[in-house]
């Protein structure tokens, strides 16, 4: 060893069955140092053993390390549970998931002597060369050393050491060390560790590593599913020679494993010499009859043993598999599934990874959906290819010229011919990388190279005769280029201007003269001009050079409002050029004679509709790359990350290619299809309309392509402002099911970088913004399409304004304005605003006609703003908007929709959600129905409300100004006092944002002003119901919560019979039945010996304040009273009960209902107050036998269909113990099973929502 010779290490044998997964485990770990441990234990390199299956039998038992860095002593120490497991082995599978502390020492100790950076990290078992390699081919293609190119510049690209460490995270965490431009790994190692840093490990990327198992089990039998279909009969066609053995074995046993069993197997032997390679074919030949061997008198090549092998081929359709790889057992299952749907694809194709030598899977490629312009710049697809048996026909066979790469060849040509191909986006194949394979290198198969490249020319060439090609990326990547007619159409820059400037590295540029400047300085293009779209405010420093410029033609926008779409079509209608360059003033070119590339690409393609360059932010990092959609909504494609980056997969980013979409601030389109389309649609006025533009264009047959090979700058921000939520909401509703079909779904849908996550975990929906915006966005777009109106009723949005942020104030006009349901009108009342951004932005309103702003001298208090808008407004539906909240698109629509059917009703309320200051959407709340004592409690119906507005007129609103800062709850008490409850409309309508200085802040709600005026409308409102002898409003006091009150109960209720709940249910509830003849009109089951008068008092509150009330409880605790055991349950929709926080504690529930007097469909069983006339209803459909559990759900069933309540308190609390027939009321028996859905459907709980998790969205209980 000390000559650097190779170690003379043999297995150990007597190692059990189970341990050769640990072994496994620990080598793919990347933190085995094999070199470390031999030199630290001198005796295992001695006795010449397998060091890491030393170290997982006995090593860890002798508290030998695994690596410089792993403590596994330590990690012993700290987990003894672990200690009969190697603690490498341990922490991979199970510590990582379980969040435990990192195992590694970190940081070297003092005097450890490793000064290079380098043999710091090469030494640190986090470093992984064959993954470096692997995942960045470019490295690999040029040679270069990967640690040297992670520390010198990859980095600085992103690009990630190994799959455990995630630099980014680290990074992303401490932006100290981002700042100080330190790599990562370096900084932890040295520094990090010291300063107790986390550790920036990747437990995702160990999440997401599949093991051959989860694919397929090339070694034995599997149960098959037999699937099988005369519709689809693939014939796989393999040509072989000289084959190791297993690799065939292995194969055969992977299709035997097929759950599709409708498959046949040709095999052509080329001429194999090897006997034990035919003693294979003949055995596999033998074993199923589903397998057809012919053996070939020579070697037919590649190309000439596939044709051989499609000609005896007899099915439907024909898969190409290699002799040496391996089948996924459900592949041709997810096959059939697709041409079931697609019976007429000519070509179907999967997703695959690749297999090491030693069994580790690895370079998962997740491709995209058809791209033949892809396929210029490599052979993307690869396998596993599906073809339609007679679509082959029409390509021809392949060609024995092009062997190594005949298949790219042959799909290139049957690229021309294909008119439908499915994507199936599951591994479908696992390619093995041997040393002769292409899997390992395009080198290995060095003749490929130039025969790759010969068949793209020729295939280019078909397009262009002039056409060339030039090495790509990396090996196996290629650019075509394409030439201009000798007459260069003419190209028209349409350019939307406001005439400004920025900064720019320091420096303030003119953005319409810098950007032209640019286009003339690179020569971008030969034959242009250029429509300037201008406001009337060019300066005179702008025309007269402008002027200097040939092409330059000037179009006034006379419009008063900003339309970026409106703009763009009047320039696109001045133009004269045959392609059109929709271009923002803030775009800087960068490639010379970049035009070129794209319109001669456009020229040779008329199958593309569209084409943008690579647009980079001032700092050099990508701003687009093409348009995907992410959960999130529409991005960019490598947002952020530096140009080089390629993606984690099939070096997408790097290719020209086709794209969801590409962005209107630089994309080139031919001027007919421009107008054919109808252009930009103006209903987009700033953001999307690019976006929608690109699906329309996508719809029409056409495709849109992104090229990474021209360049140019976009200082984006500098033309527009931001997007809002309801510009998305509208895309979404007008493109109802979006998906990017080009985006697979095994990358993370949420990183715009490309980054592979195979297995998500994800957060319910409502408890994870992301996930719930998307939700609400595409249910938004059904409900456009489900929610019909006659269109009869005019709106009034009401909005007071005082100095609220523009920014805010524009995302609220822009909901207002985008609203789905446009019989309707804005009123704004200015409510002497002094904030300068505010009064900038009112005048832009009333200039440009949006809404009538009504303006006040001096600030009047919101009931003063409400009074002005009452007396203003002019439609007979009034509906108040705070100014800086915002509306769901379809607000208007969905409450027209159920004014119409509540024609009688005077004032409605809608679910709400909360926004952020970066208007993202989250934490829905789902209301119930009017509850007459949760409104007692608390403002829950506020957002979004509609009233009538004679209605308000009549019981006189917003006149009183101590009620100012509850406006709201002011009048709706005001309607119910006079007999009108609200109605409640169950969609999620508003956006409440939470800002400082905002109502929906607690530092706004808790301020005396707020809650003396909510404590002078709850008074006035018992006074006007008639209860003030019965109750009174008291501050919250079982928890903590802004703008929370409760009723205390003045009084005892008369007419109480009494009864132990021990004896209620003694011979099957005969004491309750008796009891419930008497005369007394409640009955009182206490527990105890004899009842207690203040719980029977807290009890009362409820039934004095409602007449409707029929059952009142209060919550069943365990014994230490922390945990909740019954706090009142809702019915479900499946027939089960769901009591939302049953098991959990009083220090959190949803928006706070547990502290709150509220309705709900079953009350505890047991310190209940039960209406007699209630008991002798249910007790008349009862059977004999009765327990406390069939009873209160019978209560709760009568309640339903009487319109009567059932309701809880929070201040009566009782240690639940269950005694005989006294039981929890979670329906035991199936009392509700198969009963109609109506008696089902609870005020209280929404019955779209889940009926296992309390409030959660599951979204195939929705439609949308």
């Amino acid at each position: 060893m000390g000559e650097g010779r190779d170690a003379p290490i043999r297995a150990l044998t007597d190692v059990g069955a189970g341990i050769g997964s640990d072994y496994d485990v620990a080598v793919r770990s990347g933190l085995f140092d094999r070199s470390y441990y031999l030199r630290e234990n001198p005796d295992v390199a001695a006795a010449g053993f397998d060091p890491v299956a030393h170290y997982v039998t006995s090593g860890f038992r002798e508290g030998r390390e695994p690596s410089e860095f792993f403590d596994g002593r330590g990690y012993h120490a700290r987990y003894p549970d672990a200690v009969d497991t190697a603690p490498l082995v341990h922490w991979v599978r199970v510590g990582l998931v379980e969040g435990r502390r990192p195992p590694l020492r970190g940081a070297l100790p003092p005097g450890a002597g490793i000064a290079s950076d380098y043999e710091l990290v090469a030494r640190s078992g986090l470093f992984d060369v064959g993954y470096y390699l692997r995942t960045y081919p470019d490295v690999a293609a040029d040679g270069m050393d990967p640690i040297a190119h992670y520390l010198t510049s990859g980095h600085l690209q992103e690009r990630e050491p190994s799959l455990f460490f995630h630099g980014q995270t680290y990074l992303e965490r401490y932006p100290d060390v981002r700042a100080s431009a330190i790599n990562p790994l370096v900084h932890w190692l040295r520094t990090g560790t010291l300063e107790g840093r986390e550790a920036p490990l990747n437990p995702r990327g160990i999440g997401q590593q599949l093991s051959l198992r989860d694919l397929c089990e090339p070694t034995r039998s599997e149960a098959t599913a037999g699937l099988s279909d005369p519709a689809f009969r693939p014939s796989v066609v393999t040509p072989a020679f000289n084959t190791e053995p297993s690799y065939l074995q292995e194969l055969f046993q992977t299709l035997l494993n097929q759950s599709y069993v409708g498959w046949r197997w040709i095999i052509v032997d080329n001429g194999s010499e090897r006997p034990d390679t035919l003693r294979t074919l003949r055995r596999i030949a033998a074993a199923d009859p589903r397998v057809t061997v012919v053996f070939a008198e020579r070697n037919l090549g590649i190309a000439g043993g596939t044709n051989r092998a499609i000609a005896e081929a007899d099915g439907t359709h024909v898969a190409l598999v290699d002799h040496d790889d391996l089948l996924p057992r459900t592949v041709f299952e997810a096959i059939w599934k697709a041409i079931e749907a697609e019976p007429d694809a000519d070509l179907v194709y999967t997703d695959e990874c690749k297999i090491s030598d030693t069994g580790e899977l690895y370079d998962v490629v997740l491709k995209p959906g058809w791209s033949p312009v892809l396929l210029e710049n490599t052979m993307y697809l690869s396998h596993l290819s599906v073809y339609r048996r007679d679509f082959l026909a029409t390509v021809g066979a392949f060609r024995p010229d092009f062997d190594g790469t005949q298949d790219y060849d042959f799909v290139l040509r049957a690229s021309r011919h294909v008119e439908k191909a499915i994507h199936v986006p599951v591994i479908g194949y696992v390619w093995r990388a041997s040393p002769t394979s292409t899997a390992t290198s395009m080198t290995t198969k060095s003749y490929s190279v130039g025969r790759q490249e010969a068949s793209l020319l020729e295939f280019a060439r078909q397009r262009d005769p002039d056409a060339s090609v030039s090495p790509g990326f990396g090996d196996g990547f290629w650019r075509t280029h394409y030439t201009l007619p000798a007459a260069a159409p003419l190209l028209s820059y349409v350019i939307p201007t406001g005439a400004g400037s920025r900064m720019v590295r320091d420096r303030r540029i003119n953005l319409i003269l810098n950007c032209v400047r640019s286009f003339e300085n690179t020569e971008f293009y030969p034959n242009r001009e250029y429509v300037i779209v201008h406001n009337g405010d060019l300066s005179d420093e702008q025309n007269a050079q402008l002027a200097e410029t040939p092409g330059i033609r000037l179009v006034h926008y006379e419009d008063r409002s900003l339309n970026i779409a409106r703009k763009l079509n009047i320039g696109v209608a001045a133009a004269a050029g045959e392609f059109v360059c929709l271009l923002n003033d803030d775009v800087e070119a960068m490639t010379a004679r970049g035009g070129e590339e794209l319109v001669a690409f456009l020229l040779a393609h008329p199958d593309v509709g569209m084409i943008g360059p690579l647009c980079l932010f001032e700092n050099g990092t990508v701003q687009h790359n093409g348009v995907i959609l992410l959960e999130q909504g529409p991005s960019h494609a490598g947002l952020f990350v530096a140009p080089s980056h390629a993606g984690a997969t099939g070096n997408l980013l790097q290719c020209r290619r086709e794209v969801f979409g590409v962005t209107g601030a630089m994309a080139i389109v031919r001027r007919a299809d421009y107008q054919a389309l109808g252009g930009f649609d103006e209903r987009f006025p700033l953001n999307y309309n690019d976006v929608d533009f690109c699906l329309r264009m996508r719809e029409s047959g056409r495709t849109c392509v992104v090229d990474p090979g021209v360049r140019v700058y976009h200082y984006e921000s500098a033309s527009k402002t931001g997007t809002y939520r309801c510009e998305k909401e509208a895309l979404y509703a007008r493109w109802p099911g979006l998906r990017d079909p080009y985006f697979n779904p095994g990358f993370d849908q949420r990183d715009p970088t490309y980054r592979v996550l195979l297995r998500p975990e994800r957060a319910p929906v409502e408890t994870d913004p992301a996930a719930f915006e998307n939700w609400l966005d595409r249910h938004i777009a059904w409900r456009i399409r489900h929610y019909p109106t006659s269109g009869a009723i005019r709106f009034t949005l009401c909005v007071p304004v005082y100095d609220q942020p523009a920014a805010f104030l524009e995302e609220m006009l822009q909901s207002c304005l985008l609203q789905t349901y446009t019989n309707r009108e804005i009123v704004i009342v200015d409510d002497g605003s002094t904030r300068q951004d505010t009064l900038i932005w009112l005048a832009k309103v009333e200039a440009a006609g949006h809404a009538r702003v009504i303006r006040h001298e001096a600030n009047t208090g919101i009931a003063g703003a409400n009074r002005t808008w009452l007396a203003a407004a002019e439609g007979e539906i009034l509906v108040p908007l705070d100014a800086d909240d915002y509306l769901t698109i379809d607000a208007l629509q969905v409450m027209a929709h159920w004014i119409e059917r509540f024609p009688e009703a005077r004032v409605f309320y809608s679910d709400e959600f909360k926004s952020n200051p970066a208007s993202a959407k989250a934490s829905p709340f789902f209301k119930p129905a009017f509850d007459p004592f949760l409104s007692a409690n608390c403002c829950y119906q506020t957002h979004l409300m509609a009233w009538r507005r004679d209605f308000l007129v009549e019981i006189d609103a917003y006149s009183d100004d101590r009620a100012t800062w509850c406006h709201d709850w002011d009048a709706i008490g005001r309607a119910w006092a006079v007999g009108h409850e609200p109605v409640h409309v169950p969609e999620l309508l508003y956006a409440w944002r939470i800002n400082p200085g905002s109502t929906a802040s607690a530092e706004t709600g808790d301020k005396p002003a707020a809650v003396a005026s909510q404590k002078f409308v709850l008074d006035r409102l018992v006074e006007a119901r008639g209860r003030s002898g019965d109750v009174a409003v008291r501050s919250n006091e079982s928890g903590q919560h802004t703008g929370m009150w409760s009723l205390r109960p003045r009084r005892t209720l008369d007419s109480v019979m009494n009864l132990r709940v021990e004896e209620a249910w003694r011979d099957g509830g005969a004491v309750l039945r008796a009891a419930a003849s008497t005369d007394a009109e409640w009955l009182y089951l206490h527990t105890g010996a004899s009842p207690v008068e203040a719980d029977l008092l807290e009890l009362s509150a409820l039934a004095l304040w409602d007449e409707r009330l029929d059952v009142a409880s209060g919550l069943l605790t365990d014994a230490t009273g922390t945990l909740i055991t019954w706090s009142g349950a809702f019915f479900c929709p499946d027939g089960t009960v769901l009591d939302p926080n049953l098991g959990r504690t009083f220090d959190g529930s949803y928006h706070g209902q547990i502290h709150t007097q509220r309705c709900v469909d079953v009350a505890a069983p047991t310190n209940v107050v039960i209406r007699i006339s209630a008991l002798q209803r249910v007790l008349r459909t009862s059977g004999d036998a009765l327990t406390s559990d069939e009873l209160m759900i019978r209560l709760g069933l009568d309640a339903v269909h009487n319109a009567r309540f059932v309701a809880v308190t929070p201040y009566l609390r009782t240690v639940w113990k269950p005694a005989p027939g006294l039981i929890l009321p979670v329906d035991r028996t199936g009392l509700l099973a198969g009963l109609e859905e109506r008696l089902l459907a609870s005020r209280w709980y929404d019955s779209r929502l889940s009926p296992e998790r309390p409030y959660g969205i599951e979204p195939e209980r929705w439609r949308c």
